[in-house]
């Protein structure tokens, strides 16, 4: 037989008073006070809860977070948080080719060609990568 799980406040709350998600904190923070601000907090709870289980800060949270204003049509905020992915995690080749993404809906196809590059410098496996780049000509 399974024992049984004993569940307390931290199981939901995390050591936080509102359990809320780090990209629903980011995106209402962003809608107060826009993306430099949300990024500012970003940086604020990672200095302060990093290492707690409080917040997720993998790579994951920003590129949902990411995706989300990409789906508003917000892209430049969609980038902004991208390269703060990028400069958070710089061993992540996906998250190299979503800035990518990003970049070439903006229409810079430069930018977005230079993303895909350092994507396949980490990760020269990458076949999103290497297909980008095929669709960029570059």
């Amino acid at each position: 037989s399974n024992p049984a799980i004993q569940v307390r406040c931290i199981t939901c709350h995390r050591g936080l008073p509102r359990p809320v998600l780090l990209q629903d904190v980011l995106a209402d923070t962003a809608a107060a006070r826009g993306t430099p601000g949300a990024i500012a907090k970003y940086q604020e709870l990672k200095k302060q809860y990093f290492g707690s289980g409080s917040y997720d800060f993998r790579e994951g949270t920003l590129t949902q977070l990411a995706g989300r204003f990409q789906m508003l049509k917000q892209i430049d905020d969609a980038i902004a948080f991208a390269q703060l992915n990028a400069s958070e995690h710089p061993e992540s080749d996906r998250v190299e080719v979503q800035l990518g993404d990003l970049l070439r809906e903006k229409g810079d196809k430069t930018a977005a060609g230079d993303a895909y590059r350092k994507a396949l410098v980490i990760n020269p496996q990458n076949q999103e990568a290497t297909r980008r780049l095929g669709e960029l000509g570059s």
